[in-house]
């Protein structure tokens, strides 16, 4: 198992926040978002200096956002 918190993606699954996922991609309404569940004891590793990114020894895919809730979830980024 991936736990050595020096590597970004190691073995196991790797998962992030929603706004992880939208730093680091173009915010494309295009792209697929998932919701997964898993146990915080499942958590192997953090890496350094994560900025919402983590590894699971398993997780289990629940469903694929929406559109409309992805644009609700970053609406608030917005308005200002």
């Amino acid at each position: 198992m991936g736990t050595d918190e020096r590597i970004l993606c190691g073995e196991g699954v790797n998962l992030a926040t929603l706004g992880w996922c939208l730093r680091k991609t173009d915010c494309s309404l295009r792209k697929i978002y998932a919701v997964f569940e898993f146990d915080t004891r499942d958590i192997v590793a953090i890496p350094y200096n994560s900025d919402g990114k983590f590894r699971v020894k398993k997780a289990k895919y629940i469903r694929n956002l929406t559109r409309e809730e992805v644009r609700e979830a970053i609406r608030p980024l917005y308005e200002k």
